[in-house]
């Protein structure tokens, strides 16, 4: 309840065109369910950046989120393709065999994320300047 009239009063101190009834309020323990009861008794409502925003912008921004998602993906996979080899390395008993195909899990790991953060930034920057005009 006191995170609930906080965010109340640190709202209200911000926003000064807002319409807002305090005495329609009904404050729980929820601040999440307090501020929306707040908001729809006093046909007020919040900004959702990805729907307020025109389309184009909205566009830009979810090929960068997929992007970003796909990136960070490919990554926690070289996480773990460098931890499987590092495991073969250490269960490997210095076999020459073993030991060359963790150098090369090793190797072929590292070129393959260097090129998917390559990919990655050059997306960006491509989205950011077709759409900086």
């Amino acid at each position: 309840m006191i995170i609930g009239i906080a965010v109340f009063f640190i709202l209200n101190t911000f926003n000064t065109n807002a319409s807002f009834n305090a005495d329609a309020c009904n404050y729980s323990w929820d601040p999440s369910i307090d501020l929306s009861t707040c908001l729809a008794k006093s046909d007020s409502k919040l900004v959702d950046p990805w729907y307020d925003l025109d389309i184009d912008s909205w566009f830009k921004y979810k090929i960068l989120d997929w992007v970003r998602n796909i990136a960070g993906f490919l990554g926690l996979v070289a996480v773990w393709a460098l931890v499987y080899a590092a495991f073969m390395m250490t269960i490997s008993g210095w076999e020459e065999e073993k030991v060359k195909k963790a150098k090369d899990i090793v190797k072929w790991t590292l070129l393959w994320f260097l090129w998917v953060v390559t990919a990655s930034s050059l997306i960006a920057i491509v989205v950011n300047f077709m759409y900086s005009f």
